[in-house]
């Protein structure tokens, strides 16, 4: 039986996309990733950020990803076997303004890109950095779940 991990932050065009990608590219048949953002219909940067395709096309995770952004909802939530949140602030959306508290989840403290007044070096060293943490912090979970 396949468990869906579903990662989720704020917009779904930086940090969840780029764990959706790197765990669906792992190829575990035990195991599909999905991703959310908490306010990802009001996020006007688009489906997904530069800087995390940059990440995904250089790492050979396209076939991992998922094609758009998707709002974070209540029957997502219901449909996963594990939730990972990006940071506190989604945790607390979830059950505060969702209503809804998943039985297994994690939360990973990985800060989202801000300020936005960065230069494109800045925005890069700062993208491969979230990326790398992610990848730790996938890498371990995949264990904790065998």
């Amino acid at each position: 039986m396949t468990k869906i991990i579903h990662f989720v932050c704020t917009g779904n065009i930086y940090r969840s996309r780029m764990a959706e990608a790197y765990l669906n590219s792992l190829k575990i048949p035990s195991l599909k990733a999905i991703s959310s953002g908490i306010y990802a219909s009001e996020h006007e940067s688009g489906p997904i950020s530069w800087y995390s395709l940059r990440i995904i096309y250089n790492n050979w995770l396209v076939d991992g990803m998922s094609r758009d952004h998707k709002t974070t909802t209540v029957q997502m939530l219901k449909g996963s076997d594990f939730v990972v949140f990006m940071e506190q602030m989604h945790f607390d959306h979830c059950r505060d303004v969702l209503g809804y508290t998943p039985e297994f989840y994690q939360i990973w403290q990985i800060p989202d890109l801000l300020p936005f007044n960065m230069t494109d070096d800045t925005i890069i060293k700062i993208s491969e950095d979230t990326f790398t943490k992610i990848k730790i912090n996938i890498d371990t979970l995949v264990k904790q779940l065998k």
